[in-house]
């Protein structure tokens, strides 16, 4: 996380890390039990939260949406440090799944993922979009991983910005070389990287790819929706190569059910978006805009369950604020 009102893609890596950072953390993981883990986060999690003023701000302003959005009480400064240690939580938790320290027998039961995993073992691929809600991360390794005969055959190619977090990506490579062949950076998305996302889709492959970060690369190519009670801008880049591609189209969001803990089960809600583009194009503009308004409810209902887990820190309706 980076202490800046500025864009996420003007600001340093979003984890503020240094490689001492990123070592001590690996280190922890490889060596210590969780509860252990959790307990040395915590600390240094209170730390960074006392000196973090505008990501409390920005964590504050999320929180209330939620809250106002829910009927829940007027979250406090507690609340902040709950959503800001969550996410500390999510990246220990991806050295985990990466180091295959974690079971795919923790995974709760979910008739639509059940359904997205039989379409893809049959050969045939799906668009699934993601949020920074939870930790679809940890999805992708396990079903790389083969622990299980129910998801092992699962073949991930996730679309995301790697230059925005170099340092942390390296340390996930050092972690599983194996597991960063199918990342797509999305900063180099283009026609020959789009021939080659419908050739893994018709290889059966789940392209897995982010609707609510604005692309360092595309971010004019935005459109304002009503998020959580306020307007936002959400990039449309996700959304038009959902289009293009004609795959079946899903949403997807992995979360911890004990936001935490790194000793418990997870959920992954996977819903089939009612959109599809097959058929004439004359209409595709507006089918777009119809997939947004499914995606953009689907993250909002996630959010109202699990507010702790949703890791964007800056101001995400910043954009609305400079344009009214």
């Amino acid at each position: 996380m980076a202490d800046s009102q500025a864009n996420w893609y003007d600001q340093k890596e979003v984890s503020s890390g240094t490689s001492w950072t990123f070592t001590f953390m690996f280190l922890m993981v490889k060596y210590l039990p969780r509860p252990l883990i959790v307990a040395i986060s915590a600390t240094i999690c209170f730390f960074f939260f006392l000196g973090a003023k505008p990501v409390r701000k920005n964590s504050m302003t999320y929180l209330e949406k939620v809250a106002k959005a829910t009927g829940r009480k007027k979250p406090t400064a507690i609340d902040c440090y709950k959503h800001i240690f969550s996410f500390v939580l999510q990246m220990l938790e991806k050295m985990l799944s990466w180091m295959g320290r974690l079971n795919v027998s923790d995974l709760t039961k979910d008739a639509e993922r059940e359904e997205l995993r039989k379409q893809l073992t049959s050969g045939h691929g799906a668009i699934l979009l993601s949020s920074h809600l939870g930790n679809l991360d940890m999805f992708r390794s396990l079903g790389d991983s083969g622990n299980d005969a129910k998801i092992k055959d699962l073949r991930i190619c996730p679309i995301v910005d790697i230059d925005n977090s170099s340092r942390y990506n390296d340390l996930l490579r050092k972690l599983n070389p194996e597991l960063m062949d199918n990342i797509i950076n999305a900063n180099d998305i283009g026609v020959d990287s789009a021939i080659m996302i419908k050739d893994k889709i018709d290889k059966g492959y789940l392209i897995v790819i982010a609707g609510d970060r604005i692309s360092a690369k595309n971010h004019d190519r935005t459109v304002r929706k009503q998020f959580l009670g306020d307007w936002a801008e959400f990039p449309e880049g996700a959304f038009i190569l959902a289009s293009i591609i004609g795959a079946p189209i899903y949403f997807g969001a992995g979360t911890r059910c004990k936001n935490f803990s790194l000793n418990t089960k997870y959920e992954f809600t996977i819903r089939k978006a009612t959109t599809e583009f097959s058929g004439s194009r004359k209409d595709r503009k507006q089918k777009i805009q119809a997939l947004m308004d499914e995606y953009i409810a689907f993250v909002e209902e996630s959010c109202k369950k699990h507010p702790y887990q949703w890791y964007n820190f800056f101001d995400f309706w910043e954009e609305k604020e400079q344009k009214s």
